[in-house]
């Protein structure tokens, strides 16, 4: 294996080598070293060591979008302490899969940059002289088990080159009605006497964006945005499965002492921060290094 550290190159050479770099970086680093989809990598002048459909597809993410008020009147504003807020997990209406939506609150959150997360919340005010109205209230509404799946794709055979990603958010209808449920949730719970005299004038989505089904979609593509949760794209699986990269032991297929160790193995997503599962998954593999010595 080919390293580059300080300026310099050098080779490293191991009996196992355990690939860490996560869910974009393994499959980057698989596709830069010809292991991946033979006709991607001949496009890009790059020699194909192993031809594995896998490498890249299948993957997945938490897709979610932010619905936002302005502070309510009847909001009093903490004078020592952060924001605080509440989630909420549910099964959205007419779905089979339990727990497949989360709607969390939080208030007094900074006004975001278009698809972009907040940012981090510091001590209330945290400016002398900035009031209420320079801050929002928001139901993040996200998917916690998408059906939907999207791609990495080696862009140039240069390593310094970042690779493309198509999220591929909510291609499915049954991705989109249930995300569309979590919004009109989120709505009629701000309209309840518990919560309503916090929240002021609704910021998104607008009316417009809530006149019918098809518009909340058309808005819903637009502003869904990563969990940060990017799973799944070196799957765990079957040598028959033609998108699996590597076996339960994580072992890449058709190759030898070649293992995964990160969220790209994944063969699905969790419907939650994906940290604990690495971890699980990381320890599990650990033992199957040992008990292979």
């Amino acid at each position: 294996m080919q390293v580059e550290s300080g300026g310099q190159t050098f080779t490293v050479e191991a009996e196992q080598l355990i690939l860490s770099a996560g869910a974009v970086g393994s499959p980057h680093l698989l596709l830069l070293s010809g292991v991946g989809p033979a006709g991607q990598l001949e496009n890009l002048g790059v020699p194909v060591v192993q031809d594995l459909a896998g490498v890249g597809r299948n993957l997945k993410d938490h897709p979610k979008v932010y619905v936002t008020w302005e502070v309510g009147d009847g909001f009093v504003t903490p004078s020592n302490r952060g924001a605080g807020g509440a989630a909420l997990r549910l099964t959205a209406p007419g779905s089979h899969l339990r727990n497949d939506l989360g709607i969390s609150l939080s208030a007094l959150v900074a006004p975001r940059v278009k698809g972009t997360a907040p940012a981090p919340q510091a001590q209330w005010p945290r400016a002398e002289g900035e009031d209420a109205a320079s801050r929002h209230i928001e139901m993040m509404v996200a998917l916690l088990l998408p059906e939907s799946r999207g791609e990495l794709t080696l862009t140039s055979s240069d390593y310094r080159v970042q690779p493309a990603m198509h999220y591929n958010y909510l291609a499915e209808p049954f991705d989109r009605a249930r995300l569309r449920a979590g919004v009109y949730l989120a709505l009629d719970l701000a309209g309840r006497h518990e919560l309503a005299p916090l929240l002021g004038n609704r910021i998104e989505p607008e009316d417009d964006d809530l006149a019918s089904d098809d518009a909340l979609d058309q808005w819903l593509l637009r502003e869904a945005t990563t969990y940060s949760h990017i799973s799944c794209t070196c799957k765990m699986g079957p040598s028959e499965d033609p998108l699996a990269v590597v076996n339960q032991y994580g072992e890449v297929h058709g190759m030898e002492g070649l293992r995964i160790v990160d969220a790209s193995i994944m063969p699905d997503l969790v419907r939650a921060p994906i940290n604990p599962a690495v971890i699980m998954v990381a320890e599990r593999v650990a033992y199957f290094v040992q008990a292979s010595r």
